[in-house]
């Protein structure tokens, strides 16, 4: 009976596939070796493949293998599409199923290839060991003699200064570096690969990886001091097994320093050490998945107060008063709202921390113009015609501009003769004051309005017929995101020609991924990887 591929059986399906690859490239006519025999037995006759079955009898057997195994790769490809339509199978297993097919059919060395850097997707490291990838040899003297040549030392790389300067003052020399050192990471990569597989695992430790890769020369490609397993991909995991959500390089990072466990509330697994001695810190995917659920869920819970939140700040702005903190507090709070702003913290640097200069008055209203985060040039045009509320704006921040030189902070209230500044930590406490959940700040604002703003495209979408093809829909997608970008002003490029709004951050972190899951579920359509790298686990 042939039935409809499930996710769990995808697994079994690929390893089946793979051992059909392996058997085939080492020997296209004879029977299968019994080491690869256990991968392909199932009883499971599977509907978009009908042909497997013969192809693996004929593996086992021997015969005309390139004929059975290409009416495989035939059906596979007729039937990507329903594949891909099935939102529990992953991107990584799809793209694995899409080479293994082309591979069948095309004999394409490119798709082998990407079946032998990514055999760890099969599941099954004794399979994986089959598909060792090649190690390319690369001319490392060559890197040495280059790297000596552009900066006085021995070693295989540049620092990132180095290199942005080097770009700049000796493009030809350091173009010869880039390709060397390119060379030099593929070799890298393979060796680890192999290194990892012939360990008959899918994680090993990473020290004991760390002092067989410098002893066979790779000095300046792994970060030194994580504690913890590393697989044949370079992708880090915790002692238990856990996916680290990204993995420090060398050339922004030298070191890690392990989370020593002293303090229950410290949730980081390392700090990565840049060279002046500043860090990041790194946490599991997990973590990361359920800090963003859980930052979502405050969000909505901040949606549904803010009405009655804002209500209340703005019944201030309408009694302003310059010797009121609360006041000042209030202006701040419907500048931030209205523009979905963030307050910043370097005076003249955010819209809660402007300067008086940082402001103009107009014949419509007043601007308010300054130099935002990443260097991305801010204006708000602040008018009368635009509402009751900016009216509202304008009249005080005629008073908070009146008297004060360009230098001087903007946000201030007077108590007494003096001048006391509003800080963003006092809009914080204004906003928990006038009924925002403690659990958020004010940057949550810009989250709110981000999210508001993509449900009203959706509704406005859901009057449009439906994208006919993936390439509409994620155009589509990119669309409503860049839309949310714009009123975020992300930008791309700042200062060059190429400069365009973006919304790919907007996407991955103003937005609430469950509205943008749900779009792609009512379009039918899988949704993008980034999007879908959100909800993984690691299991």
């Amino acid at each position: 009976m042939l039935t409809l591929l499930t996710a769990s059986q995808l697994t079994n399906l690929l390893q089946i596939l793979g051992a059909l690859v392996a058997d085939y490239i080492e020997n296209p006519k004879k029977p299968m070796r019994p080491e690869l025999r256990p991968y392909v037995k199932t009883v499971l006759q599977w509907k978009d493949v009908p042909s497997l079955g013969e192809a693996i009898s004929t593996a086992v057997k021997g015969g005309d293998k390139m004929s059975a195994l290409y009416d495989v790769g035939q059906e596979l490809r007729a039937s990507f599409a329903d594949f891909r339509a099935n939102a529990k199978f992953t991107t990584p297993e799809l793209t694995m199923l899409k080479a293994l097919a082309s591979y069948l059919v095309t004999d394409s060395d490119t798709a082998l290839n990407y079946v032998k850097k990514n055999a760890g997707v099969f599941g099954s490291p004794e399979l994986a060991q089959v598909f060792l990838p090649e190690i390319p040899k690369a001319d490392n003297n060559a890197l040495r003699k280059v790297v000596k040549g552009l900066v006085g030392r021995d070693g295989t790389h540049l620092t990132l200064d180095e290199s942005k300067l080097l770009k700049e003052t000796n493009p030809k020399e350091y173009g010869k570096y880039v390709d060397l050192r390119k060379a030099h990471n593929a070799e890298f990569k393979a060796t680890l690969a192999n290194y990892v597989r012939a360990s008959g695992k899918d994680k090993v430790d990473y020290q004991t990886v760390y002092k067989y890769m410098v002893a066979q020369g790779f000095t300046h490609s792994m970060v030194p001091g994580f504690q913890g397993l590393i697989d044949d991909q370079g992708k880090w995991y915790t002692k238990g097994g856990e996916l680290i959500a990204g993995v420090p390089n060398l050339s922004t990072y030298v070191e890690v320093q392990m989370n020593d466990g002293r303090d229950p509330e410290a949730k980081w697994v390392f700090k990565a050490v840049k060279p002046d001695g500043t860090y990041a810190y790194a946490y599991t995917t997990n973590f990361r998945r359920d800090q963003s659920s859980s930052k979502y869920q405050h969000v909505a819970d901040l949606m549904q107060k803010l009405p009655e939140i804002r209500a209340g700040w703005l019944q201030k702005l309408k009694k302003f008063n310059i010797e009121d903190k609360m006041s000042v507090c209030a202006v701040v709070l419907e500048i931030l709202y209205t523009f979905a702003a963030r307050i910043g913290s370097a005076p003249g640097r955010g819209a809660g921390t402007l300067l008086v200069k940082n402001s103009s008055e107009t014949q419509q209203g007043i601007n308010l113009a300054y130099i935002g985060k990443d260097s991305i040039p801010t204006k708000h045009i602040i008018k009368a015609s635009n509402g009751p509320e900016q009216a509202l704006l304008i009249k005080a921040l005629h008073q908070l501009r009146a008297g004060k030189t360009p230098s001087m902070p903007l946000y201030t209230y007077k108590q007494g003769n003096r001048l006391i500044k509003v800080s963003p930590s006092d809009v914080n406490k204004a906003f928990h004051a006038f009924g925002a959940p403690a659990e958020v700040t004010v940057h949550k604002l810009r989250t709110c309005r981000g999210t508001t703003l993509f449900r009203q495209l959706m509704e406005k979408d859901s009057g449009r017929r439906p994208p006919s093809t993936e390439k509409e829909a994620l155009q589509r997608w990119k669309d409503m995101t860049e839309q949310v970008g714009k009123l975020l002003n992300h930008k791309r490029g700042v200062g060059t020609e190429t400069e365009k709004v973006t919304g790919a951050t907007a996407a991955l972190s103003y937005i609430d991924s469950s509205l943008q899951l749900d779009l792609w579920s009512r379009w039918g359509f899988r949704p993008p990887v980034a999007l879908e790298k959100l909800l993984m686990s690691d299991s």
